[in-house]
């Protein structure tokens, strides 16, 4: 009973209650470009710079093809920001659409998740809403700051240091949370 409870508030806090939400068309021609090789998240319109952030953080298992849920991998591929917390303990979270439909044909293909998991991932891409968020192959990916503990500030600069997300300072994050909206496209590369 005890690991249910806390289950619930765990899922509370990274946003699972989103899972289903209608996500609207986007507002302008930007685009989030997160270049993992310059460790850079670009703000573009068109093909064109607006903004650019550097020292990004990613997942401490890489990035590349996600597998599944807790394996610290920072997903490759093309998402759109599906909501935003403000109140996040990483000061902004900007969550994304993964897992894709790319995501959950991979994972269908290596037995992670079910025809149904992935009938529902599909549909949701269709439908533009947040994607099942509770599968094998994980959920609340998203763009973030630091929050407040100091051990992220000393190691943000260093090392990948997240579980699979994107991580700026807060400074940064700010800067980028007057770009952000839901609907827009990221790509990650």
């Amino acid at each position: 009973m005890l690991l249910i409870q806390a289950f619930k508030i765990h899922a509370q806090q990274l946003n699972l209650d989103k899972e289903g939400m209608e996500i609207p068309e986007p507002e302008s021609s930007l685009w989030l470009w997160i270049d993992t090789k310059h460790k850079m998240v670009h703000v573009m319109e068109d093909g064109t710079p607006v903004k650019e952030f550097t020292d990004a953080a990613f997942g401490r298992g890489g990035v590349g093809e996600k597998r599944k849920r807790g394996d610290n991998i920072t997903p490759q591929g093309v998402y759109t920001i599906g909501w935003i917390n403000d109140k996040s303990s990483f000061r902004s979270f900007f969550g994304l659409t993964y897992p894709s439909v790319q995501d959950a044909e991979n994972g269908l293909k290596q037995q992670l998740i079910n025809e149904y998991e992935f009938q529902a991932i599909v549909k949701a891409h269709l439908e533009k809403k947040i994607p099942p968020q509770h599968t094998a192959l994980g959920g609340s990916v998203g763009i973030h700051g630091l929050g407040s503990p100091l051990h992220r500030h000393l190691k943000h600069s260093f090392i990948n240091w997240t579980e699979g997300c994107i991580a700026l300072t807060n400074q940064q994050i700010d800067e980028l949370a007057a770009y952000i909206k839901p609907g827009m496209s990221v790509v990650i590369d």
